[in-house]
C-alpha cells in the first residue's frame, strides 16, 4: 500500500489547500480503459496472465478557484495493483500518474459548476518479476541477490477532461460558501513522450512500447469553499 500512502501524500495537501484558499478538492475512484496489446502480447509470449484493459484507479486532486472562473491546481491517480500469475513466475504491476492542470467554468452557480480541464504531467510503471522459489533465507539472499527483476518505464503525459460537480452549502460568511462537493470526470489521457523500459538504471533492448493512454471516468467527493 506505499503507493497509496504516497498518493495521500500529494492528494491532502492539495486538497487543504485548495478548500481553504477558495477552491474545491475531492478524493475519486472510476475506471481508465489502458490500450496495452503490446506488453500483453510479451507477457503471454513468456507464459504469464494479461492485464484486462479496464482498470480500477483511486486517487483525487485540488483546485484553486481564481476571479471567480479559472481553475488552477492538480491531481494524481493510481492503479490498483496487479498480479499476474506465470508458469513458475508471478508479475506484480503498480501503475500512476498525475497532472498539473487548468481549466475554466463556463457554468458556476450556488449548487452546481461546470469545468473543461486541460493538464500536463507523466506516468510511471513498474513491473516486478518473482520466481515461485524466491530464496527467503536473509544469507542466502545475501549470497544470491539476484532472485527479482524490477523493470520501470516512465512518460510525459497529457489529459483533456470534462467535470461537473454539485455545490450542497453547510456554511456562509458574507460572500463566503463552504460545503460538500459530489460530483463526475470523464476525458482521456495521450502520451506526448512514451518513455524506454529499464532494469536497474540500463535500458532494455526488444521491450514493447507501453503508455497508459486511454479514456477514463471518475465518481469524486470532497468539499469547496469560494466567494459567490
Amino acid at each position: 500500500m506505499k503507493w497509496f500512502a504516497f498518493l495521500l501524500l500529494i492528494i491532502f495537501p492539495t486538497f487543504v489547500l485548495a478548500v481553504s484558499s477558495g477552491g474545491l478538492g475531492a478524493f475519486s475512484t472510476g475506471l481508465k480503459a489502458l490500450d496495452m496489446d503490446s506488453l500483453n502480447t510479451s507477457l503471454s509470449e513468456h507464459g504469464y496472465e494479461t492485464l484486462a484493459t479496464n482498470q480500477f484507479t483511486l486517487g483525487g486532486g485540488g483546485y484553486a478557484l481564481v476571479w471567480k472562473r479559472f481553475l488552477f491546481g492538480g491531481e494524481g491517480y493510481g492503479i490498483l495493483p496487479n498480479t499476474l500469475d506465470g508458469e513458475e513466475k508471478t508479475a506484480k504491476i503498480t501503475m500512476g500518474y498525475g497532472f498539473g492542470s487548468f481549466g475554466v467554468a463556463p457554468v458556476i452557480t450556488k449548487h452546481f459548476l461546470i469545468a473543461p480541464i486541460i493538464g500536463f504531467g507523466g506516468y510511471g510503471i513498474l513491473m516486478r518479476l518473482i520466481p515461485d522459489d524466491i530464496e527467503r533465507d536473509f544469507g542466502g539472499i545475501l549470497d544470491d541477490p539476484a532472485r527479482i527483476s524490477e523493470l520501470t518505464t516512465s512518460g510525459f503525459m497529457t489529459t483533456f477532461q470534462c467535470k461537473a460537480y454539485f455545490l450542497f452549502p453547510f456554511t456562509s460568511y458574507e460572500d463566503r460558501e463552504s460545503g460538500l462537493t459530489v460530483g463526475a470526470s470523464a476525458g482521456y489521457n495521450w502520451a506526448l513522450r512514451k518513455g524506454d523500459w529499464s532494469l536497474a538504471d540500463f535500458k532494455v533492448h526488444n521491450a514493447p512500447e507501453t503508455s497508459m493512454d486511454g479514456f477514463f471516468i471518475h465518481v469524486e467527493v470532497g468539499g469547496y469553499g469560494f466567494n459567490m
